[in-house]
This record gives C-alpha cells, sequence and structure tokens, in this order.
C-alpha cells in the first residue's frame, strides 16, 4: 500500500459539509467524539472521551471507542461509519478541526487511519519526514486510507480551517 490510497467509497460531500457545519458549530471546539466506549455516561462524555483530552479517556486506546454516539443518530455521519464497518474494522471516529497557520507534533499512530476531508486546501499536507513525502488530501467526498504509522506530522499552513472525518482502524 501507498502511504495514502483512495478508497472506493465516496459519500456527498455537501451533505456531510451540511452535518458537519451544524455539529461544528453547536459544539464549538478542535475535536468531536462520534464514538465513545461502553462506559460513557453523559452526553457530555460521548461527545469528549474520543478526543484525546486529558479530562476524558486518557487510559483508554482507540480501539476502546467503538460505540457511534446515538446523539449523532440518522445522519450521514452514521451511514458513513456503518458503511465503512462493513469492510474495516473502525473505532475513534472524530470531527477534527485545525485552524490555520499550525502544525501537530511528529508522531507515528500504532495504526492506519481513513480520513475524509470536509474542508481544505492546498496549504494543508501531511509531511512524513523519513520517507521524504508530502502528501495533499483532497475534499472530493472519497475516503483515503493513510498509513500514519509511519512517523509523520500535518500542517495547516493556511489562514482558513480545515476539517476532517477522522476513523481509526484497529491494529
Amino acid at each position: 500500500m501507498n502511504i495514502i490510497e483512495k478508497t472506493r467509497y465516496n459519500f456527498n460531500l455537501q451533505q456531510i459539509r451540511d452535518e458537519v457545519k451544524f455539529y461544528t458549530e453547536k459544539y464549538p471546539q478542535q475535536q468531536l467524539g462520534l464514538t465513545h466506549s461502553s462506559d460513557a455516561e453523559t452526553p457530555e462524555e460521548r461527545l469528549n472521551e474520543s478526543t484525546g483530552s486529558s479530562v476524558y479517556g486518557s487510559l483508554k486506546k482507540d480501539t476502546d471507542f467503538v460505540i457511534f454516539n446515538k446523539d449523532f443518530n440518522g445522519t450521514l455521519l452514521q451511514t458513513m461509519f456503518e458503511t465503512l464497518s462493513d469492510e474495516y474494522k473502525v473505532c475513534r471516529f472524530r470531527i477534527m478541526t485545525m485552524s490555520g497557520p499550525s502544525t501537530y507534533y511528529a508522531h507515528s499512530d500504532i495504526s492506519q487511519r481513513l480520513h475524509y476531508a470536509v474542508e481544505t486546501n492546498k496549504d494543508c499536507i501531511f509531511l512524513f519526514p523519513e520517507i521524504k513525502q508530502q502528501l495533499f488530501i483532497p475534499q472530493d467526498g472519497f475516503v483515503y486510507q493513510v498509513d500514519t504509522r509511519h512517523r509523520h506530522t500535518f500542517v495547516n499552513a493556511s489562514k482558513a480551517t480545515r476539517i476532517h472525518l477522522l476513523l481509526s482502524l484497529f491494529p
């Protein structure tokens, strides 16, 4: 597999964009959890524990977040999760926003990820320093599989906000 590979899955970009816009305006935070663990009890826990917050889920793994958040039932986001679950063993599904300009620290994940670009531009790029690759995921309605087990960072070198849907795969 290449570092980034386009899958056969395509979802209606405008409908996804509308749903994501609704939820990111309702919950203005950098990440929104679309999945949660079995011990999340409150709406706040269901929404936040899989986001990597130090308050929620700090001792949990991606694979603990396999229950789709019922607050998003009936959406295309739910359809996406269920459709991708038929082929992939998915967990930890999030809406991730990244204001620009900014960057993440370089790291390696324990598993691959599925990415769906909701809002992006050519100045939003993955950098894989060890293999000397710079890659871009377009907002074309397709889901992309990314081998984030390779050390990488992500850079939003624009002034616009980048929004991706991100699904972790079981290792």
